[in-house]
């Protein structure tokens, strides 16, 4: 099984583009958390990686809510 794991994307669209093309090559990606910076800016980096077509797992970080995710 090949896991793609990533964290501390704070708001960086490239790199998250970045990871969903990579993404294709894996069985699992794992998000540990601080897509958003202090609270702003979630969507940035989400909307970039819910395009993906595998399966995901996503942990927030100390950037983000559980409810939030």
């Amino acid at each position: 099984m090949k896991i793609l794991a990533f964290s501390d994307l704070h708001r960086d669209r490239a790199q998250a583009a970045l990871i969903a093309a990579e993404s294709v090559e894996v069985d699992l990606v794992i998000g540990a958390g601080d897509f958003a910076t202090r609270g702003k800016g979630l969507s940035d980096t989400l909307d970039r990686l819910l395009h993906m077509d595998r399966p995901m797992i996503v942990v927030p970080g100390n950037h983000e809510s559980f409810e939030s995710l």
